[in-house]
């Protein structure tokens, strides 16, 4: 939109342009189907049958997750032709220097808030996630939680508080098995992001068929050749990436 313009003496407002920036998410249908047979249905004592809905639907669920994980680890290519985290969009630490470490979450934050709009103008908005792997976990939250120590020598040793700075940052720390999990392609158990808090920047977005959040799992009878019944869940939902400016990458390790 640009900036305010002072207004003259005779009292003209000055007009202003709208600037665009392009990002594109789709829906896709996702689906599954069981059957059980009279036979399984009969020789089932323990009614395990009865959960099979139930476990369909909370592992239709877990899609959002995996869709969330597979996007982000794989580095998409975004609208202006660029990776999502890379040098062009200024929002990646490489090298050993990008370890999880007081340092690291220091230069990460910093990288974080140097963000501009494409006027060059900041965007003036703090991280507020720390995304780890399980194996980062209660590193992330000694550095982000943890009150900071210092021992004074003398005659008599006496505690004196210092003040952890990134504490102050008040980083939510999330962590997710998924980054470390081998099943999805650049995965890694020492990279971690910051991401700025959802409604003051875009990052992902998570699209629903007319905003219904939760898959829709149904039960019906078989052919009628068949004796028994089926169950079929199916969830529509696209996730994409929208803005390379809410997030931070650091890979964690030198060789990446």
């Amino acid at each position: 939109i640009g900036d305010l313009q002072p207004v003259g003496a005779d009292g003209e407002i000055k007009d202003g342009g709208v600037g665009e920036e392009m990002a594109t998410n789709q829906l896709d249908t996702y689906a599954k189907k069981f059957c059980l047979t009279r036979k399984m249905i009969i020789n089932d004592d323990l009614g395990a049958f009865l959960k099979v809905p139930t476990s369909m639907g909370n592992r239709a669920a877990r899609l959002v997750d995996q869709l969330f994980f597979k996007r982000l680890l794989s580095n998409p290519q975004t609208t202006d032709g660029k990776a999502l985290f890379s040098g062009s969009h200024k929002n990646i630490l490489t090298g050993a220097g990008s370890a999880l470490s007081s340092d690291s979450l220091k230069k990460a934050v910093e990288l974080f808030m140097d963000q501009t709009f494409a006027d060059g103008q900041p965007i003036s908005v703090e991280p507020s996630i720390l995304l780890v792997p399980t194996a980062l976990r209660f590193l992330a939250q000694e550095l982000t939680q943890g009150a900071t120590f210092m021992m004074a020598g003398g005659a008599e040793n006496v505690v004196k508080p210092a003040l952890n700075v990134i504490a102050q940052q008040n980083l939510q720390v999330i962590s997710s098995p998924y980054l470390g999990n081998a099943k999805y392609p650049g995965s890694s158990e020492a990279s971690w992001y910051l991401f700025g808090k959802p409604g003051t920047v875009d990052t992902f977005e998570i699209g629903y068929l007319k905003g219904k959040r939760t898959p829709t799992v149904e039960r019906g009878d078989l052919d009628f050749n068949v004796l028994g019944i089926w169950f079929r869940v199916f969830f529509d939902i696209g996730i994409r990436e929208q803005d390379h400016r809410g997030m931070v990458k650091s890979v964690g390790a030198a060789t990446a």
